[in-house]
């Protein structure tokens, strides 16, 4: 298991790379299903229990010691060398190997292969723990066809809660009319004024409109929350959405608001291109949009944080403010005074 491979074989691979493994393990073996479900078509998985007789320039104790991979020019790498050069032969995954060339970075990365082998039935453990009884890789389809429905239910929850009220908020007769802020926005700007208020109220800033876009939008809401046309639906969600923030001053002006947006924008990539809201194997949940997804909750949690532990506040400081949060905060459901206790 130490860092220099075995010599090179005279019966190599015909095409794809091969990973060697010991079939005895249940450690190795769960790793290897993970691995064929990441590397697709570019690598090939053996046991060395089958191979073995294949490859007499491998010693049967490296087979058991560490795995082997070996390349179609005859080339052999073993341990975490091995782990990295068959991860270089996944698109995409070339970093690896690019990584450990870095100077130190190898013996640390040896060490901790050797530990994890000398102690296969403790990682195992961990990795069971962690990763759970399935090895394949998650495709995330049933966290994202709840997820857009939850947003789905979130923008008609917007929708129509704005639109019960938007006649006085924003309406020709309202506390702050659209009409008349839209007005202002023409007298101050030229044709970058759809840029810097975009929103479909430009064709026709009265109350008409303003029914129009609400209705719509939560019509869209329901259409995706009932899975049909995902990606129109959450597109026009978004629009009719963007539409109403853009007039809404300050009354769609909070966090939740920029939020909402923000997320529904990222949904739609999310979204299958489909009728229906059903991901399959040919139609899975982009991998980009999920992480983008996931850095955007860090920088919600983040941001909130700092700017609580920031602003001086001895409460947040010493980390005793939800004794009074459930209790003060604004706009409280029925549930803050269950949480409260």
């Amino acid at each position: 298991m130490g860092a220099s491979g075995p010599p090179r074989v005279q019966n190599p691979p015909d095409s794809r790379p091969l990973v060697v493994f010991d079939g005895d393990c249940g450690f190795c073996r769960f790793w290897i299903e993970r691995w064929k479900s990441v590397s697709g078509g570019h690598l090939d998985y053996a046991p060395y229990q089958e191979v073995a007789t294949r490859f007499p320039e491998i010693d049967v104790d490296e087979f058991r010691r560490a795995v082997q991979l070996v390349l179609p020019s005859g080339e052999v790498f073993a341990a975490a060398h091995a782990v990295v050069r068959a991860l270089a032969e996944i698109p995409g995954k070339g970093h690896w190997l690019t990584l450990y060339r870095v100077p130190g970075v190898r013996p640390l990365v040896e060490l901790a292969y050797r530990l994890t082998a000398a102690n296969r039935g403790l990682a195992s453990r961990f990795t069971r723990v962690l990763w759970g009884g399935v090895a394949a890789k998650p495709t995330y389809r049933r966290a994202s066809a709840v997820f857009l429905r939850l947003l789905a239910l979130s923008y008609l929850a917007a929708f129509v809660s704005l639109w019960v009220q938007v006649d006085g908020l924003i309406g020709p007769r309202g506390i702050l009319p659209a009409d008349r802020f839209l007005e202002w926005v023409r007298g101050q700007t030229g044709v970058g004024r759809y840029w810097l208020v975009p929103t479909l109220a430009w064709l026709s800033p009265g109350t008409g409109m303003l029914h129009v876009l609400c209705g719509a939008g939560a019509a869209s809401s329901i259409a995706v929350l009932l899975g049909i046309a995902p990606t129109l639906g959450l597109f026009l969600a978004w629009v009719f959405y963007l539409s109403l923030s853009s007039v809404g001053q300050i009354f769609l002006g909070y966090q939740w608001d920029a939020l909402l947006l923000e997320t529904g924008l990222l949904a739609i990539f999310l979204s299958p291109p489909a009728w229906r809201l059903k991901f399959s194997s040919l139609c899975l949940p982009s991998e980009t949009t999920r992480r983008l997804l996931l850095w955007l909750l860090f920088r919600l949690m983040f941001s909130s944080g700092v700017v609580k532990l920031g602003s001086g506040d001895p409460a947040w400081r010493s980390l005793t403010a939800l004794r009074y949060h459930y209790e003060t905060q604004p706009l409280p459901t029925w549930l803050a005074w269950f949480f409260h206790q």
